[in-house]
């Protein structure tokens, strides 16, 4: 099922300086420089059948505060929202004549897809009608089992790129207001692979969207906003921007709800800010854009591209911006946005290709076996044999696969100094990419593990690596000198 409700979220904050005393230039240090003041976020609520409510904004000194106040009224007002459409829904009340016809012609569950067996005596298996208990429109024929468990999920996301490494050490404290647990999948004391917290009868549950899609916001806006090119290139000018402006609405969905067409081409670029030099709240009422070297990031070292400083001036003067703080709200709200539409068109593509909702798990590599098992059709079977499990465990290996020496010198005919009274030799340096997921794309070991007798270890040689029963020997090797 397509969760109903999700939030997409995002902090900025002014980065105060800090001083601090010289380091100890012969022993190694973290150098604190910067302290990181949240007093600015935005959330979206997004609801898959009508607008619920506009982007949230807010800025002021008291931002985590809000931010955590706020989230839990709209999840108490989800939930609210939730039981009053579902009483009102409990039951299908009406069909059109399109939707019985099909519900008579077809005998395949549309939610497991797997056949609806006619006059079945089982009672979990007979066949049911199944709507949607939020809008009371028909769905499809359904197993009675498969009606009941598909149900509307108790937990809403929360996705904030760059959750993991940032945001979430700005409210996590905060997010402990009251004695009801927070429950934790942690990565490391300090990063969290996911975290909840119960709000009345649901659950926020913080989702890091890099964890799904590893990318900058930027790199990520920009191949959403990629048309190709033959499909432009057909239509003279006047009609190409309007084609382009009707392919950015159909991406950037949720994004052209708040803006006009005009401004859309606009506004779908990943915007800049000049985040070193606001240190202090009084830029906020600054009239004028910062000059293009107020725009350096002394944390990557790197100024903004003269095209990335136009931008800039052009939203400002699009937007008719009065002053910093204006183009800060401006700034920090395009981004939730965007970060919504290419998030929703990722969804759609995995449940158009695997029919699962990325909204129900934590990261990519969680996603991604759910997806193999389920397109693959294999039965994953356990290992019951204590001897077997102990025999494979002592094969596991990981980490830097490389064989070292302290010290290697070449020598050879196209090297200058060359010496032909030794041995010729070389250095080669080879690195692999992608060495696990090529591993884990071939033919892997799924169930039927069986003891073999020794008859098999004199057929080693002849062992094919593509053959449909695989061998996992253990042996013992002499390394000659």
């Amino acid at each position: 099922m397509r969760n109903p409700f999700t939030i997409y979220g995002d902090f900025e904050c002014l980065l105060h300086k800090i001083d601090i005393c010289e380091p100890d230039q012969t022993k190694s240090y973290t150098m604190k420089y910067q302290k990181h003041e949240s007093d600015t976020f935005c959330y979206y609520v997004k609801y898959e059948n009508e607008d619920f409510k506009p982007p949230i904004h807010y800025r002021g000194s008291d931002a985590i505060k809000k931010f955590i106040s706020m989230l839990t009224e709209d999840t108490l007002e989800i939930e609210k929202f939730i039981k009053a459409k579902t009483k009102k829904y409990e039951s299908i009340k009406s069909m059109i004549d399109f939707d019985k016809n099909h519900y008579k012609r077809t005998n395949i569950c549309h939610i497991c897809e797997n056949e609806i067996l006619k006059d079945s005596p089982d009672d979990e298996n007979k066949k049911v009608i199944d709507h949607c208990h939020l809008t009371g429109k028909y769905r499809g024929p359904a197993h009675n089992i498969c009606n009941l468990n598909y149900k509307i999920p108790k937990f809403i996301p929360v996705k904030i790129h760059n959750l993991t490494g940032y945001d979430s050490h700005l409210f996590i404290k905060e997010l402990g207001f009251d004695t009801s647990k927070i429950d934790t999948i942690p990565n490391t004391e300090e990063k969290y692979i996911s975290f909840s917290k119960r709000i009345g009868g649901m659950k926020l549950r913080f989702i890091d969207s890099f964890k799904f899609m590893s990318s900058s916001l930027d790199d990520l806006s920009k191949n959403l906003r990629k048309m190709p090119e033959n499909e432009l290139s057909k239509y003279p000018p006047k009609i190409r921007q309007m084609k382009y402006i009707n392919y950015l609405k159909s991406k950037f969905r949720e994004t052209s709800l708040d803006f006009p067409d005009d401004k859309l081409d606009l506004i779908t670029r990943k915007g800049v800010y000049p985040y070193d030099y606001m240190n202090s709240k009084d830029k906020y009422e600054e009239t004028k854009l910062p000059a293009k070297d107020k725009f350096y990031n002394g944390l990557n070292e790197c100024h903004i591209t003269d095209e990335e400083y136009q931008h800039a001036q052009r939203v400002w003067k699009a937007f008719n911006i009065k002053n910093l703080g204006e183009y800060t709200d401006l700034y920090i709200k395009t981004d939730v946005l965007i970060l919504t539409d290419v998030f929703e068109n990722f969804r759609d593509v995995c449940l158009k290709t695997y029919k699962l909702d990325p909204d129900w798990y934590f990261t990519a590599p969680d996603l991604s076996w759910d997806a193999m098992l389920k397109m693959t059709n294999f039965k994953l079977y356990l290992l019951d044999d204590y001897d077997m499990i102990l025999m494979l465990e002592k094969g596991l290996r990981g980490g830097v696969s490389q064989c070292c020496n302290r010290y290697g010198k070449a020598n050879n005919k196209y090297m200058k100094n060359y010496d032909k009274s030794k041995e010729s030799n070389y250095l080669m340096y080879l690195d692999a990419n992608n060495l696990y997921g090529w591993a884990m794309s071939q033919y892997l070991p799924y169930g039927e593990f069986e003891w073999c007798d020794d008859e098999i270890n004199r057929k080693v040689s002849t062992l094919k690596d593509d053959s449909e029963t695989g061998y996992i020997f253990e042996i013992s090797l002499k390394y000659p000198k």
